[in-house]
């Protein structure tokens, strides 16, 4: 009995050491874009919420870890891509004030193609 316990106690520390020393080095889905950052949020947010309503166990600790680094790519490339759109919007208001249709043309176009993304 005692045997086993330390068996499995063992299996477990090895278990969770292996999964923190192997945690490090992935890289996550690319964001390389809007909507692929944006379709890979949906996605790691459905496989988190669905991880998050079992056991936490080692295993499902690690998978989440794994989900972790596809988020923060996705979340990276969206904090990219607002301040993008912050500076694009800018450029409406600003050349809307000051009587620039060329501007408001170009930069009113920029914003409708970027902010899509984010409005699906």
């Amino acid at each position: 009995m005692l045997r086993s316990a330390c068996t499995a106690a063992l299996t477990l520390f090895i278990a969770t050491t292996a999964v923190a020393g192997d945690a490090r080095h992935f890289k996550g889905l690319p964001a390389d874009s809007l909507p692929q950052a944006m379709a890979n949020l949906m996605a790691s947010n459905g496989n988190l919420e669905t991880l998050l309503q079992g056991e936490l166990t080692p295993q499902v600790m690690h998978e989440i870890h794994q989900q972790t680094y596809t988020l923060e790519n996705a979340l990276a490339r969206i904090t990219t891509e607002v301040q993008l759109l912050t500076d694009t919007l800018e450029a409406v208001h600003q050349a809307s004030e000051h009587a620039d249709p060329a501007t408001v043309q170009q930069a009113g176009e920029a914003w409708l193609v970027r902010s899509k993304h984010l409005a699906r």
